[in-house]
């Protein structure tokens, strides 16, 4: 026996017999034992011990972070629960596990880490199993796990260790050995769990290995503790839990006993193994027949520059790598680089597409290997290593006047490092189409000291057709990591006309580029209008998604070219013109308008883009390019008009705001709980069914919209059995989502143990109606997926990666869909598809979720048209109903659906409170309190998450609801060029005078010019309930005389006179309802003066107020008299009553219908306020608001 044990083993068997035991590493090991300050886990068979992590730090696995595990006996490590026992269960002794591994009806989650599962008994000084875990900068074990991780795993260069569990099973024997016999076969093995919060990575290593049983014995020698049979060793890698994903990659057909002499290291080194865990598993070392790869990171800029990792394949030679759009069209060709059998990568140049795309590496040697990579455009993406210009604000940058300073990382490149900088300008007028070119060489070969300044000049090939760009900074004589800097004007480069006079220059741009603007199409009266306000463009999430550059909801939120706004929104697809909306909103959620400009003020609202920032697919010819395209056709106009103060104003309203007075509100429904649908037109019923149906569907010529719902039995409570609250749930709910139109991307949103959120995705052919080439999509540190005609936005993440909730977005029918889940694992996916304004009364809306036509009584409409009413229908006719629109398309979805529930299912129409405890009915009364679809969940699952799941949806959808009314505003109306506007409304709440832009229903707005300029127009208008201000139907403008200031006429307005003569003459009209009272119609400006006197325009029929009000006395009066002398002769014998006038407060009411205050008074009963406008609120959705807003309607 001497003969075969290690030196090492020897030592350390002595060491522990003397109780002095602390055991140097064997191999690669981490060092371990009481001299290191392990702990030991108790004697014994099934022993469990837990381990928590430092407060902060997590473990990522699987997409899920988790703060403590389990370290046990059987030579696994389990977070969650801390004991499998699959004994209860005969099994492959495989990955993955069945959730119910021991056949209780109770679905556990096995989420596990296996380097060597087996039946390990410590009894009887039969080995130990020792752990510790390090945290602590510094400490020897955390420098040892951040070395071996770089090592192995090539793109984790910048990976720092924050935490380190080591476990080692030292010298274990196995259950049910034969103690008589003289063998004694012992097994050491080790697992190290590394991470730093977000990435992990678990290395196994293999001392000895000279038992093999695994965790079913009925093949296991009592005296050797070897198996006959390969299917029932020892189970080695992980488990994720959900029943469908694990791993054992690398383990399948290694006879455990040669553990020792395997690895997957590169270069290999004895019995070693590591594995990166957080999301997927991705094991080191590399294959020779893997002939696809997975790429790190999955996804990068539009700009490129960074080193992609192509991980799975071995490489021994020269490659290249080839970038291909997913419309068959080769984007570029790049050389890359092999490191060594396990590590290659390519660099990619800039990209002019964004979305997923496919590399190809090539070489000489093997076959071509592929995989997809994800291209995010500039406002997607946070990029965190990059160029920095200081002081990027700064007027410095805008000439050639000062020497300018950039920054960088240095740990991206070497110390040693040369760097070359340039800047490049970007261009794409044809037949060359889009392209980069170096057009200044800031520096060569400078030392990497993560700082650089540079002169900068004028350039003749620099001028306004190409003077924006992005600054460059590259290694010198080979290909290597290329940081950018952001987009900006290149104005400290531009040509020598421009450097000598800056102001003449930009003026004479601006006033070229807006002729030239005013030949082009109008694209701006075929946009989408703004919402009116921020609660209406948060809840269109269909048609509008959040700008990152402006986002409230980010704690960074600058709003650098928007300062004064709160949140702005943008069109997510563009017009045919490729052309697109941007809307923003002031802290009392009302639209900002770019042409409420103040010079001087860099701070404007949302402005129209003629190129979307989003680009338009297929992409890559002018005008079509994300982000590029619009600056060079909206930003670089933008910095000639406005930056340099040119003509800011003529800019913008060629630029203007999408005016929100034709906005029309989007219209939802939803599905969600056991399973409760809302309709379009707000009817609501419960149909508990299983399997397939459709929940929308709009077939119309040109666009075929689907959107169907997978329903699944949670739990069945079966009545041969008691009611276990714990683990029955008789419920079923909607745990599959697909979406398809036209050849558009399938999207299948699913519910996943892992992510919350699964999305997935494939290609449709929409002739033979089947799905091809799925894939899981992975969204790890993106907020924002570009498909083939749809687009994916990931609206909350949990954690690392457990999503809570997306939007997909269609293209053609402009439809979109939310799709949300709670964060309990027993929590059901919730859908609310959102109509666009358009499809209201629109015959070819079907499916479960009703029509849109305001009417509710022909909800219930099954595909043959027969109508049911949901106000008089019985739950066995809705039954009848729902089951009407089941999918037979069950092809669509990936998977067939299956029920393979052991118990029956029976649906639960009525569920009762019979049974409960005090505090479950405490629960109803408490939380749900009279919100039936909460009771009913509860009722028949009895599961608190899954209510409450049930009452945060409904929240929300009513809050969605609540904000989509439609609100009187008027239309917008411009600041006059050389001239300001003044807003003036009423908080209804504090009865406060306010200043800030809005133009609903009463707000005023005053129009003056500067200097000795006159109006033209209407010098105050006031908002009408008709949509239009008031004062005269043309917009304001500022006009110069050589007899200086006209005054303005309060409630009217001035004109010029086209048939003036010789003299300028302009005419004064007065509003409605007023009349000229003094002073002439019309102004003559002769000899430097303004004939005429000032005009005053008064309340029409002012000269006869008096005699109409002499009548109305008069007749009063004689009314009095005659009913004062009937009623003297009728109770003559009366004399001592008192005759009585009319009715003051009837006279009150008639005057008041007269006056066409109805409307007004008979609100005022009911408790309303007048108008419609939304209360002031530094609080976007506070209640208050909602009551306003249902007065609106």
């Amino acid at each position: 026996m001497a003969v075969t044990m290690s030196r090492s083993f020897i030592l350390c068997y002595f060491l522990f017999l003397s109780l002095q035991y602390v055991c140097a590493s064997q191999g690669n090991f981490f060092e371990h034992g009481s001299g290191f300050d392990d702990e030991s886990l108790q004697a014994g068979n099934d022993e469990t011990s837990e381990v928590k992590l430092p407060q902060d730090m997590t473990f990522p696995y699987y997409g899920i972070s988790y703060s403590g595990l389990f370290v046990h006996t059987n030579g696994l490590l389990a977070f969650g629960t801390p004991k499998p026992d699959p004994q209860a269960l005969p099994f492959s002794n495989n990955f993955p596990l069945y959730p119910d591994l021991d056949g209780d009806d109770v679905l556990e989650k096995h989420v596990l880490i296996a380097p060597f599962w087996a039946d390990v008994d410590t009894t009887n000084n039969r080995g130990t199993v020792q752990y510790r875990q390090r945290y602590t900068e510094g400490d020897p074990d955390i420098d040892m796990a951040t070395e071996r991780v770089r090592k192995q795993f090539p793109s984790q260069v910048d990976f720092t260790a924050t935490w380190v569990l080591v476990v080692t099973w030292e010298r274990v024997s196995f259950y049910d050995r034969d103690t008589s016999s003289v063998n004694d076969p012992r097994n050491t093995f080790q697992a190290v769990l590394i991470t730093d919060s977000q990435s992990s990575f678990v290395f196994f290593y293999y001392d000895e290995i000279k038992w093999t049983c695994g965790t079913t014995l009925t093949t296991c020698s009592e005296k050797t503790g070897l198996t006959t049979t390969d299917s029932h060793q020892a189970i080695i890698g992980f488990n994720a839990g959900d029943g469908l994903t694990s791993s054992t990659e690398g383990f399948d057909n290694v006879k455990r006993t040669e553990l020792p002499s395997r690895s997957n290291f590169q270069p290999e080194e004895e019995g070693s193994f590591a594995f990166q865990v957080n999301h997927g598993i991705i094991a080191a070392g590399c294959s020779t027949s893997s002939v696809t790869f997975v790429p790190h990171p999955p996804f990068g800029s539009i700009l490129g520059g960074e080193k992609v990792f192509l991980y799975g394949p071995c490489w021994f030679d020269t490659i290249t790598c080839e970038f291909w759009s997913r419309y068959g069209t080769r984007l570029q060709t790049v050389n890359g680089t092999v490191e060594g059998p396990n590590s290659a990568y390519c660099i990619p140049d800039p990209f002019f597409v964004v979305g997923e795309v496919e590399i190809r590496v090539m070489s000489e040697v093997s076959a071509t290997k592929t995989g997809n990579y994800r291209i995010l455009n500039l406002d997607r993406i946070s990029v965190e290593e990059k160029v920095t210009r200081e002081g990027a604000g700064d007027d410095s940058w805008n000439t050639a006047t000062e020497d300018l300073t950039i920054t960088w990382s240095m740990g991206v490149y070497g110390d040693n490092a040369m760097l070359d900088v340039h800047v490049l300008n970007y261009e794409e007028d044809e037949p060359m189409g889009p392209r980069w070119q170096e057009v200044f060489t800031a520096g060569r070969r400078i030392p990497n000291t993560g700082t650089f300044t540079f002169t900068p000049q004028g350039l003749e090939n620099v001028t306004s057709a190409n003077a924006f760009g992005t600054i460059r900074v590259q290694p010198s004589g080979n290909r290597g990591t290329m940081l950018y800097s952001d987009i900006h004007p290149l104005g400290y480069l531009l040509e020598e006309e421009f450097q000598e006079d800056s102001f003449y220059w930009a003026e004479e741009e601006c006033k070229a580029w807006a002729e030239n603007d005013d030949q082009m199409v109008d694209f701006v009266s075929d946009l989408d209008s703004c919402p009116c306000t921020l609660d209406q463009a948060l809840v269109d999430t269909s048609r509008f998604v959040s700008d990152l550059s402006c986002n409230m909801l980010n704690n960074d939120n600058e709003c650098r070219l928007h300062g004064q706004a709160a949140h702005c929104v943008l069109s997510i697809f563009p017009n045919e013109d490729n052309a697109g909306s941007s809307c923003c909103y002031d802290s009392y959620g009302n639209l900002l308008h770019a042409g409420d400009y103040t010079s001087g003020d860099q701070s404007v609202g949302g402005m129209s883009q003629r190129a979307h920032v989003a680009g338009s697919s297929p992409y890559g010819a002018a005008g079509t390019v994300p982000t590029l395209s619009h600056y060079k056709v909206d930003m670089m106009p933008f910095f000639y008009c406005c930056v340099m103060e040119t003509n800011c104003l003529g800019y913008l309203n060629r630029r203007p705001t999408a005016d929100c007075t034709q906005y029309q509100s989007p219209r939802a429904a939803v599905v969600f709980g056991d399973p409760h649908f809302i309709t379009f037109d707000g009817s609501n019923f419960t149909f508990n069914g299983d399997g397939d149906y459709t929940l929308l569907q709009y077939l119309k010529s040109g666009v075929e919209f689907r959107l169907l719902g997978r329903f699944n039995v949670t739990k069945a409570a079966g009545s041969s059995y008691a009611f276990d609250p714990d683990t029955d749930y008789g419920a079923t709910g909607l745990t599959a989502v697909l979406m398809v139109e036209n050849d558009a991307d399938v999207i299948l949103v699913t519910t996943s143990y892992i992510d919350g959120i699964q999305i997935e995705r494939a290609e449709y052919d929409p002739v033979s109606e089947q799905t091809s080439n799925w894939e899981v999509v992975d969204f790890r540190g993106q907020t924002w997926l570009d498909f083939d005609g749809v687009r994916v936005s990931i609206n909350n993440m949990e954690g690392y990666s457990r999503v809570t909730s997306v939007t997909v977005m269609y293209k053609e029918s402009r439809i979109g869909v939310n799709v949300t889940r709670g964060t309990f694992d027993v929590s059901f996916l919730a859908a609310t598809p959102i109509l666009p304004p358009e499809m209201m009364n629109d015959d070819y809306v079907s499916g479960l979720l009703g029509n849109w036509n305001n009417n509710t009584q022909d909800d219930l409409k099954s595909p043959n048209r027969e109508v049911n009413n949901p106000d008089r229908a019985s739950q066995q006719e809705i039954d009848d109903y729902a089951t009407t629109w089941a999918s037979e398309s069950t092809t669509l979805f990936r998977k067939e659906y299956r029920y393979d529930d052991t118990k029956s299912y029976e649906p639960i129409s009525e569920p009762s409170t019979d049974g409960m405890t005090s505090s479950e009915r405490q629960f109803l009364a408490e939380e749900c309190q009279d919100n039936e679809q909460c009771q009913f969940d509860f009722m028949v699952t009895r599961n608190r998450d899954i209510a409450r799941d049930t009452l945060s949806v409904m929240d929300a959808f009513h809050w969605a609801r609540n904000h989509t009314h439609e609100v009187h505003v008027c239309r917008y109306r411009p600041t006059p060029e050389n001239g300001t506007k003044v807003y003036r409304w009423t908080d209804r709440e504090t009865g406060q005078l306010m200043d800030t832009p809005n133009n609903f229903y009463e707000t005023e707005i005053e129009f003056k010019c500067n200097g000795d300029l006159s109006l033209l127009g209407s010098g105050t208008r006031v908002c009408q309930r008709n949509g239009e201000y008031s004062g005269s139907e043309a917009d304001n403008e500022c006009f110069t005389s050589e007899c200086g200031t006209l005054e303005t006429v309060e409630h009217g307005s001035i004109a010029i006179d086209s048939d003036e003569g010789e003299n300028l003459v302009v005419i004064v009209t007065c509003d409605e309802g007023y009349e000229r009272s003094e002073g002439p119609s019309a102004h003559e400006c002769s000899n430097g003066e303004w004939s005429g006197g000032r005009t005053i325009c008064g309340a029409s029929g002012g000269s006869n107020a008096g005699m109409i009000a002499g009548i109305i006395v008069g007749v009063i009066f004689l009314v009095v008299i005659i009913v004062v002398v009937v009623l003297a002769v009728m109770k003559s014998r009366k004399a001592d009553h008192k005759p009585k006038t009319a009715n003051p407060v009837k006279y009150s009411e008639v005057e008041s219908k007269d006056m066409g205050y109805e409307d007004e008074v008979s609100s005022k009963k009911s408790g309303s306020t007048k108008g419609p406008v939304p209360a002031p609120r530094s609080d976007i959705a506070s209640e208050k608001t909602d009551s306003h807003m249902e007065e609106v309607v």
